[in-house]
């Protein structure tokens, strides 16, 4: 009965040996291999991250790069150089509807001549030219161009007159020579009660009148070209050689 015993405990115990080496272990190498891998994909991921991230940085800075060059506002460092008429033109353009004048501009010929805004003024005509516009004849030959914008019912309320000088050198002496010839003109109707004198580049213009036309026509030229020059200012009626 014993040895019964004893075999059947000693099948028992070889059953229960088989049955546990049976059970499948853990492959080491392929838990490390998947560590690795894992640990790889980790990585990877951490670096597209980081990649990512500085692409976003940048395309951030290249906007703000960006905004901040349409925003940039462009300053001239001079006037624009434009001739007589041009000049005329875009300080009228100025005036406001209920600013603007009943005017006239050119001189008298079917070319030139405009209505409500400035024209071309021939300098050929020498003695038109002074007695219209105050301009010397003696002095035109330093010119090239010349325009006008005139006040429709009198000359006396407002004249202007713009002239491109040939050579830039010759606009201190152009001016004083508009200024002189001024100065001892005989008015016909009344005097104008102020004349001013601009010097914009090598354009010269001047502008007799009323003074409340005459300010407000200078304050135009100088809002349209901040770095035009007003080189004489005085009352007509007070004014001696």
């Amino acid at each position: 009965m014993k040895k019964r015993f004893l075999i059947l405990t000693t099948a028992l115990l070889t059953l229960a040996l088989v049955a546990c080496n049976g059970t499948k272990q853990p492959d080491s190498s392929n838990a490390e291999n998947n560590s690795q891998a894992s640990n790889s994909n980790r990585n990877s991921k951490s670096d597209s991250d980081s990649q990512s991230g500085s692409h976003a940085n940048s395309g951030s800075h290249s906007g703000t790069s960006n905004d901040n060059a349409d925003h940039t506002t462009s300053h001239p460092t001079e006037s624009p150089n434009q001739g007589p008429l041009e000049l005329l033109a875009t300080v009228w353009a100025q005036y406001g509807t209920d600013e603007k004048f009943p005017a006239t501009g050119g001189d008298r010929s079917e070319e030139h001549a405009t209505t409500d805004a400035p024209g071309t003024f021939g300098i050929e005509d020498t003695a038109t030219l002074d007695s219209t516009l105050g301009f010397p004849a003696a002095s035109v030959d330093k010119i090239d161009e010349a325009a006008s914008l005139v006040h429709m019912t009198n000359a006396n309320t407002f004249t202007c007159g713009a002239f491109h000088a040939k050579d830039a050198a010759d606009t201190t002496e152009i001016s004083k020579a508009i200024l002189e010839n001024l100065r001892q003109r005989q008015w016909v109707g009344g005097s104008p009660e102020r004349l001013l004198i601009v010097k914009e580049d090598d354009c010269i213009i001047s502008a007799f009148g009323e003074s409340a036309f005459v300010y407000t026509f200078v304050y135009k030229l100088t809002t349209a070209y901040p770095f035009a020059e007003a080189l004489y200012d005085e009352e007509i009626a007070t004014a001696s050689p």
